[in-house]
C-alpha cells in the first residue's frame, strides 16, 4: 500500500547529504498518515456510538490542508458487518464517506498536536512512527455504542487491500441460541432453534429499533399537535413489541431450555389482594423476557375508580403497581386509583429499573405493597393510604435452577396517596401541574411546587398548610432539602420571590381557588 510518500521523495531520501531533510519529510508524511488513520477510526466509532445523526452535528472547518491526502485509503472497501444501530451488513456508499469525512476533525487537532510535540522535542523517530503504522495495520479495538452494544473495530487484509471491519458483539440471547444451534445434532431441534434465532434477529430487533426511533421522534417533536400523533405512534409500536416479546419468550420455552440458562429465564409475577383490592405485586425474578403476563395499559376498573376517583376535580389515574414497561398487565390486581402526584413518584422508581431489564441474562426484583385504611367509609377505603416500593438485583441460589436470592438491595420507597377531591378547590397535595396552572399559578412556579412536593424526603408528597408550603419552597431553593434520589432536582425558578408568596397567599387563603389538606 502506498502511504503517500511519492517516488520523488524516495529518490531524494537516497542522497546522503539530504538525510536530515529526508528524515523530516518522512516524519511529516507519517504524521499526516497517522492523523488520518486516527481520525478515520474515531469517525467510525462516532458513527457506531452516536448514530448517523452524529455526523450532521460535526463541523469540518478545522481540518488542515493535508486532509486531501485521503486518496491513499480505498474508501470503497469499507465494510460494515453485523448490526450497528439496526443496520444490516452493507458496503459504505458515498453518503457514508461524506459523513465520515465530517467526523475527522474530531481528533485531527489532537493527533497533529501530539506529533508536532514529539518532533519539536526530537523524540520522534522514523522507526517509532513505522511501528505505529504497523500497529495500525494490526489494529483491533473494542468500544461500546450509545445503545450499550459492544463492537469491535479491526482491519483484515483482503487481496492487496486493507479493509476496515466493524463487528457488533451478539446479545447474550443471540449468542446463546447460536451456540445451541451449532452444538445441536438433532436436525429437528436444530431447525427449531434456528427459527427462534431468526425470529429474534429479524422481528424482535427490528421492532426494538422501531420503538427507540419513534420514542426519539416523539420526545424531540416541538409542535404539540404533531407530538400527540408521534406519541400515539410510539405507543402503538411499544404495544406491538410487547406482544412480539411474549411470542419470542414462548418460542424459547417451547425449546425446553427452562431456567438452566440465564439468558432464557422469564419474569415471574405473583400477586396478593387485600380486601378485594390490589395489595402486593411481586416480580421475582424480573428479567428481559415476559412470563405469563404481558405489560399493557389499563384494561379494567379497580375498586374506587368508577363514580369516584375518576370524577375527581384533581387528576387521578389507574396506577400500575408493576409498570406496563416492566411486564405489568393493566388488570385490577395490579392497579389502584392513585393521585397523579403518587403516580409521578412511582414512575421515578420505575424509570430506574426499566433500562436495567434490557440487560439480558440479569435478574432483578420489584415489589409494590399497598396499605389501606378500612376504618374509612364508602369508596375512601378503596384508596391506598400509602404505597411502598422495593427493588434490587437477584442472583441464583447456589445449586438451584429456579430459586433466586437478593444480590443487591435498593432503598424501600414510601409514597403517600391522599384522597380524591370531588368538589370545591383542588388539593395542592395531589393536583397535577395543569390543574394548578388553571387556577392561576404560573407554569414555572407550579412545576417547582410539584418538584418540592414529590422529590424530597422532608415533604414526601405534601404540605401541612400555606406556611409549610412557603417554608419548604425556600428550603428547596437554598438546597437545604434532602432529595429522594440522586442529586438536587432541576428547577424552573432560582428563588421564591415576594410576588410569588403574594400570589400563593391570595389563591389559597383569600380567593380559596386552591386548598392544602
Amino acid at each position: 500500500m502506498d502511504y503517500g510518500i511519492t517516488q520523488s521523495s524516495r529518490s531524494f531520501c537516497k542522497s546522503g547529504n539530504a538525510h536530515y531533510r529526508c528524515r523530516s519529510l518522512l516524519i511529516e508524511r507519517a504524521a499526516q498518515i497517522f492523523e488520518l488513520v486516527t481520525a478515520f477510526i474515531e469517525g467510525i466509532k462516532a458513527l457506531a456510538s452516536g448514530g448517523v445523526e452524529t455526523f450532521g452535528k460535526i463541523d469540518r472547518k478545522s481540518l488542515g490542508k493535508n486532509t486531501s491526502n485521503t486518496h491513499w485509503f480505498s474508501w470503497r472497501h469499507l465494510v460494515w458487518c453485523d448490526r450497528i444501530n439496526g443496520k444490516s451488513c452493507r458496503k459504505s456508499s458515498s453518503v457514508f464517506r461524506k459523513r465520515i469525512d465530517k467526523a475527522i476533525n474530531k481528533v485531527i487537532k489532537k493527533a497533529r498536536k501530539a506529533f508536532k510535540g514529539l518532533v519539536k522535542k526530537g523524540k520522534a523517530k522514523v522507526k517509532d512512527i513505522a511501528t505505529k503504522l504497523i500497529g495500525w495495520l494490526k489494529f483491533k479495538n473494542k468500544f461500546k455504542s450509545k445503545d450499550g452494544g459492544n463492537h469491535t473495530l479491526f482491519i483484515k487484509k483482503k487481496g492487496k487491500k486493507q479493509v476496515f471491519y466493524v463487528a457488533s458483539d451478539p446479545t447474550p440471547v443471540e449468542k446463546f441460541l447460536k451456540d445451541k444451534k451449532n452444538k445441536e445434532k438433532d436436525k429437528t431441534k436444530k431447525g427449531n432453534i434456528g427459527k427462534a434465532l431468526s425470529y429474534y434477529e429479524t422481528t424482535v430487533i427490528t421492532e426494538e429499533n422501531d420503538v427507540l426511533n419513534k420514542e426519539k421522534e416523539y420526545k424531540a417533536e416541538p409542535d404539540k399537535k404533531k407530538k400527540r400523533s408521534k406519541r400515539y405512534e410510539y405507543q402503538k409500536a411499544t404495544e406491538k413489541l410487547r406482544k412480539t416479546m411474549q411470542t419470542f419468550a414462548n418460542k424459547l420455552s417451547a425449546l425446553e431450555f427452562g431456567n438452566e440458562n440465564d439468558e432464557t429465564v422469564r419474569t415471574k409475577i405473583t400477586s396478593k389482594k387485600k380486601g378485594g383490592r390490589a395489595g402486593n405485586v411481586k416480580a421475582w425474578p424480573l428479567t428481559y423476557l415476559p412470563g405469563e403476563f404481558t405489560g399493557s395499559t389499563p384494561k379494567e376498573k379497580p375498586p374506587g375508580w368508577t363514580g369516584y376517583a375518576q370524577d375527581a376535580t384533581d387528576q387521578w389515574v389507574r396506577g400500575h403497581f408493576l409498570s406496563e414497561q416492566l411486564h405489568g398487565p393493566g388488570v385490577n390486581w395490579n392497579m389502584a386509583p392513585i393521585s397523579q402526584s403518587a403516580n409521578s413518584q412511582m414512575e421515578t422508581v420505575e424509570h430506574k429499573m426499566i433500562p436495567k431489564i434490557k440487560e439480558q441474562g440479569k435478574f432483578y426484583y420489584y415489589i409494590t405493597d399497598a396499605t389501606y385504611d378500612d376504618s374509612r367509609t364508602g369508596d375512601d377505603k378503596n384508596i391506598p393510604t400509602k404505597i411502598r416500593i422495593a427493588s434490587g438485583e437477584l442472583k441464583r441460589k447456589e445449586g438451584t435452577t429456579d430459586k433466586f436470592i437478593p444480590k443487591t438491595k435498593g432503598p424501600s420507597v414510601p409514597i403517600s396517596v391522599g384522597l380524591p377531591n370531588l368538589g370545591g378547590p383542588p388539593n395542592l397535595n395531589v393536583a397535577g401541574r395543569p390543574i394548578l396552572e388553571s387556577k392561576g399559578i404560573k407554569s414555572g412556579l407550579a412545576r417547582d411546587i410539584l418538584t418540592c412536593r414529590d422529590k424530597f424526603k422532608e415533604t414526601n408528597g405534601g404540605f401541612e398548610n400555606l406556611a409549610d408550603l412557603i417554608a419548604s419552597l425556600k428550603l428547596m431553593y437554598s438546597d437545604s432539602l434532602t432529595p429522594k434520589e440522586g442529586g438536587q432536582p432541576s428547577r424552573r425558578l432560582k428563588s421564591l420571590r415576594t410576588n410569588h408568596i403574594t400570589e400563593l397567599t391570595n389563591l389559597i387563603s383569600v380567593e380559596k381557588k386552591v386548598k392544602i389538606e
